[in-house]
């Protein structure tokens, strides 16, 4: 009995000692994978990053219609960094940038869309009172859509109600019902105030 005992009792320790080499070796093959994507990811981050500070440099270099396709160029690979990236850090800014880029080149439905897209998917956005109060701005000053400029500076002052950006949007508020006239001699009597 003791002679079957010791060849069996030797057979299971080394099935064992296999089976635990090589899981190690799976689990080391499986960090390699990770570390090679982690990798990977970072490199094309830096890609972007870099890729979106040229296209930068070139915008300010140039004017006229070459101007606007790399404007256009820039907001394509902002929103694109986004996509490839939503859960990186770098995401709502990217957005955001690509937001005020869109006001830039005077379409600012899309503008919107996309401040609205960073408020709905990032929450904790340090800047999301202002991602607010920009979709409410570019309602009043760009489109003349007064009522809804009124909801988003609404939602600011609601959610955020003792922000820099609550004070802006009460002053809004009240410039929404005057005339152009109005608002201009408000501001001068500011102006006089202010001397």
């Amino acid at each position: 009995m003791k002679k079957l005992v010791l060849p069996f009792l030797s057979i299971v320790f080394s099935i064992g000692i296999y089976s635990c080499s090589n899981t190690e070796s799976n689990d080391s093959e499986k960090v390699d994978v990770e570390l090679s994507d982690e990798a990977s990811e970072a490199a094309a981050k830096e890609e972007f990053k870099a890729e979106i500070k040229e296209i930068e440099k070139v915008i300010k270099q140039t004017s006229g219609k070459n101007a606007r396709s790399h404007t256009e160029r820039l907001a394509n690979r902002l929103i694109a960094f986004a996509d490839e990236f939503p859960k990186d850090s770098l995401a709502p800014e990217m957005i955001f940038k690509a937001g005020n880029v869109y006001i830039g080149l005077g379409e600012y439905n899309k503008a919107i869309s996309f401040f609205d897209r960073a408020a709905k998917h990032y929450p904790e956005y340090i800047k999301r009172p202002e991602l607010v109060y920009m979709s409410g701005f570019v309602y009043d000053y760009h489109l003349s859509q007064k009522g809804k400029a009124k909801e988003y500076y609404e939602r600011v002052i609601a959610e955020y109600p003792n922000h820099i950006f609550a004070k802006d949007a009460k002053q809004a508020i009240e410039n929404l019902s005057m005339s152009d006239e109005d608002l201009i001699r408000k501001f001068e009597a500011q102006n006089k105030k202010a001397s």
